[in-house]
């Protein structure tokens, strides 16, 4: 069985700083609603598990501030018109900011480079998401119509919900004691 699970060493990270890439990126914890169906529906329609082309679908797990998780979707930059079809149908929105927080208490907003710059100045406990200076960086956030943002579902019924259609999309694989062993070398790298 390959490898699901590896360290990023900085030959990997020179992607984030290559145009031919772009990168969108949500957080995992606490979850962002539709990024899971995002992500799943992305891989599974368009980047297939198990084909060469899904080799042009990476994402970097990235252990933050707060106890927070993101997650980052690289896929070829040629290809990004199929992340934008994929986020409207998911109710996401794509920005051209990047999160940021402050050290200090939990807060979570995304803004752009020139923004960032003066936030910084005027809070020096202000902190950007660690790729925040590489090119084509995105941050994935509810649409107006998104059912969360319309009060048709709590959080908890929309996770329920949006993880049974993961489940159903991805065909929900049963575990195998390999996938236990790459899942702890996920948790020990993060932290979790």
């Amino acid at each position: 069985m390959a490898e699901r699970f590896s360290i990023p060493t900085a030959e990997n990270l020179k992607m984030y700083f290559d145009s031919k890439w772009s990168h969108y990126i949500a957080s995992a914890l606490p979850p962002r609603p539709g990024f899971a169906i995002f992500a799943a529906t992305l891989e599974h329609q368009f980047f297939p598990p198990g084909t060469p082309k899904n080799a042009d679908f990476i994402i970097l797990s990235t252990a933050w501030l707060h106890g927070s998780v993101w997650m980052t979707i690289s896929i070829p930059t040629a290809e990004k018109h199929l992340a934008e079809s994929v986020a409207k149908f998911c109710g996401l929105k794509i920005l051209d900011t990047f999160p940021i927080s402050n050290k200090s208490f939990p807060m979570f907003a995304t803004v752009r480079l020139d923004s960032f710059n003066e936030l910084k100045a005027a809070d020096p406990d202000m902190e950007a998401f660690p790729l925040y200076q590489g090119t084509n960086i995105f941050s994935l956030e509810n649409s107006d119509e998104h059912p969360i943002r319309t009060n048709q579902m709590t959080v908890q019924e929309w996770n329920k919900y949006e993880m049974d259609l993961v489940k159903k999309l991805t065909g929900d694989p049963e575990w195998t004691e390999e996938d236990e062993e790459e899942i702890k070398k996920f948790r020990d790298y993060m932290g979790l």
